[in-house]
C-alpha cells in the first residue's frame, strides 16, 4: 500500500473512492479489498467533470453524467454505519 495512503489512514480517514471513470476492474477490486481490510467506506465517483483524456498514454474517457455505479451492497454498509 502507497504510504500516503497508509498515513492518510493512520489520520482518520473514512472511506476511499474505489469506483472511479479511471478504474479498471482490477483497481476496483484492489480498493474495495483494501476498505475492507481497514473498515473504510467505499464510495464510487457522483460528480461529472466531462471528457479526460490522460496525458500519459492518450486515453480518451467520455465521463458521461450516471455511468459510475455503486453497488447496493456499499450504500447500505455506509447507511448501517452512520445510521447507528
Amino acid at each position: 500500500m502507497p504510504v500516503l495512503l497508509d498515513q492518510l489512514i493512520d489520520s482518520g480517514l473514512e472511506g476511499i473512492e474505489a469506483y472511479h471513470r479511471i478504474h479498471s476492474e482490477a483497481v476496483q477490486k484492489y480498493y474495495v479489498d483494501l476498505a475492507q481490510e481497514k473498515s473504510l467506506f467505499v464510495t464510487g465517483g457522483s460528480d461529472c467533470h466531462g471528457p479526460y483524456q490522460s496525458s500519459a498514454d492518450e486515453e480518451f474517457f467520455p465521463s458521461l453524467m450516471g455511468t459510475i455505479q455503486l453497488p447496493d451492497i456499499h450504500s447500505r454498509r455506509f447507511l448501517e454505519r452512520v445510521l447507528n
